[in-house]
């Protein structure tokens, strides 16, 4: 499967991310209301990659599950449940071209 969104970081280092949400839309979670589950992936990478920007969409290609998952994000007034519709195991990340 290979999908585009945009990375919401959950687990990273720096600018090194492993775990992340990719989302439909720049800002999605900072901001209520969440996008629905529906509409975010919960991502696990077996590396890490460096994100060039919030702001840069990505493809990312791996196994897609339907498997749904809950993470806490950390919001700047604190932190929320946010949930996540499906997970992916991620082979590749790259910066979006079409």
């Amino acid at each position: 499967m290979r999908i585009p969104g945009y990375v919401l970081p959950l687990e990273f280092d720096g600018a090194r991310v492993r775990e992340f949400l990719l989302v439909p839309f720049v800002g999605a979670c900072i901001h209520a209301p969440a996008p629905p589950p529906n509409q975010m992936v919960l991502v696990r990478t077996m590396e890490s990659f460096e994100v060039s920007g919030l702001y840069e969409p990505v493809w990312v290609e791996g196994v897609l599950s339907t498997q749904g998952e809950s993470r806490k994000l950390s919001l700047v007034d604190g932190r929320a449940p946010v949930d996540a519709g499906y997970s992916l195991g991620a082979t590749e990340v790259t910066p979006y071209r079409q």
